[in-house]
């Protein structure tokens, strides 16, 4: 449960909002009125919510300006009218699905062959809004499992400012086709790090012979757009993850953040952080977000720029591949597909893997989350959508049809999941629905290779989607082979 700003009639105003005539009535209350309100407010809903006379102060910021300028209301009376600003939202009251694991970063106090973990969650409540929510566990001993207790209220943090950076604004420009004059100007005058007041300064020293263009001021409102986006969000450092909740926070996720996949990642440099992409939906488009987090308290918000980040299901690898970003992506809606990061932090149009064409996945198929790294190669859960939308389970399993993909440093070859009944072991828990296909080094030369015309695989992806053109920085191209020995 948490506490949402609440603002009676705002969908309905027409001269004026009941906002205004509420904090009027409000404003009638005598002291004993208002302060025994408050108590009784606080003592029943108190133990129910983290620091809710800060989310009363907070609510009543948000809409002090209907106070009237001569009018100094006293404490109490700006909690109360905080409170009367607010109503409680079941963040779990619809479901809880879709959870992805990665090693805590506390993993003191653990007996030997213990792992604590952090699971992150979706939680769909009322008007089927999601956002992400967090459980811990320990693995271990052995098979043993053991989830903690998730009580105690819930917070949804504080947001801070982000520090923007200069080429993901111009990424995103890009991918909506904004390169004019005026995007020209502000890109060059600001630095790679820069903040939002950074950014009203560089349209300041805008000469006036672009700021009087006709396409001026919409070009500047789609740069704040893009700018408003990215945000970052901080919890207390006594908070337990388990009571950490990342809400909604910008109009491109206000209808929800969707199926989190965390992975920790470790750098060339052998520096590990977190990272997980997330579906944005505004309640008409949806798009891929990525968070990235040191320490699962303090998250950094930003879009994923690129043709492959324009629909759902980016999944990142754990770590660089041959000295490149790698991430599993679904761009077309029904494709599994590899997608590179290139010099300007755009994902490139991406190299299908696994199209549908068993019975069980003909209406499309998706990762489960981020490859796993195995003795074998990388491994992939994947899950598809079966007659009336059911999502029928598979064995995890792999074939001899295999087909390699090369970049300019790297090489990676997958499996694609045998038929359903097929009998194989799972090296790793499969959630419902999942099949698994395993991508493993081929040791063969690097360089640019096209698809193998005589190749069953091959031959089931259509001319369109197989290599050709994908842009810049020599995205990875696939070619397709039979391997003698399958794992």
């Amino acid at each position: 449960m948490i506490i949402k700003l609440f603002v009676p009639g705002e969908d309905a105003a027409l001269t004026r909002t009941r906002a205004a005539a509420l904090i009027d009535r409000i404003m009638l209350l005598d002291h004993d009125q208002t302060t025994e309100m408050l108590q009784r407010t606080l003592q029943r809903f108190g133990g129910r919510h983290h620091d809710l006379e800060a989310t009363f102060a907070h609510h009543h910021d948000l809409v002090r300006h209907r106070v009237p300028r001569d009018v100094d209301l006293s404490l109490p009376a700006q909690l109360l009218v905080g409170a009367y600003f607010s109503h409680e939202y079941a963040v779990e009251a619809a479901a809880v699905c879709n959870p992805s694991m990665v090693p805590h970063p506390d993993q003191s106090g653990l007996r030997p062959g213990q792992l604590r973990t952090a699971i992150s969650l979706r939680q769909i409540g009322e008007g089927h809004l999601s956002s992400i929510g967090f459980a811990t566990a320990l693995l271990g001993p052995g098979s043993e499992l053991a989830i903690a207790d998730r009580s105690g209220t819930l917070s949804v943090g504080r947001r801070h400012p982000a520090h923007h950076r200069r080429d993901l604004l111009a990424a995103g420009l890009s991918d909506n086709a904004w390169d004019n004059e005026v995007t020209a100007s502000m890109l060059r005058s600001l630095p790679e790090r820069f903040e939002d007041d950074g950014f009203e300064y560089a349209i300041a020293q805008l000469p006036a012979d672009l700021l009087t263009r006709t396409t001026t001021q919409q070009t500047l409102e789609e740069m704040r757009r893009a700018t408003r986006s990215e945000y970052a969000v901080a919890f207390p450092t006594d908070l337990p993850l388990h009571r950490r909740v990342l809400w909604p926070a910008t109009p491109a996720e206000g209808n929800g953040m969707e199926d989190a996949r965390f992975v920790r990642i470790v750098d060339e440099g052998g520096r590990p952080s977190y990272r997980a992409t997330y579906t944005a939906y505004d309640g008409q488009h949806i798009r891929s977000h990525l968070i990235t987090s040191d320490d699962l308290r303090h998250f950094e918000i930003t879009p994923m720029r690129g043709p492959a980040a324009v629909n759902k299901g980016m999944a990142l690898f754990p770590r660089p591949v041959g000295g490149r970003s790698l991430a599993l992506c679904r761009s077309d809606g029904e494709t599994i597909g590899l997608t590179t990061l290139d010099r300007h932090n755009r994902w490139q149009r991406p190299v299908p893997l696994h199209t549908p064409c068993r019975d069980w996945e003909l209406i499309q198929v998706g990762n489960c989350g981020s490859p796993i790294e195995t003795s074998f190669g990388w491994l992939v859960l994947t899950h598809g959508s079966a007659p009336c939308a059911t999502t029928p389970s598979a064995p995890c399993c792999s074939t001899p049809i295999n087909h390699t993909v090369s970049s300019p440093n790297s090489q990676v070859r997958s499996s694609p999941p045998t038929a359903p009944n097929a009998k194989a072991t799972c090296p790793t828990s499969c959630t419902p629905a999942a099949a698994c296909s395993t991508m493993t080094p081929c040791g063969s030369p690097t360089g640019r290779a096209t698809p193998a015309s005589d190749s069953p695989v091959c031959r089931s992806i259509p001319s369109s989607r197989r290599c050709g053109d994908h842009g810049d920085d020599d995205p990875p191209k696939v070619t397709f082979r039979r391997d003698p020995s399958p794992h």
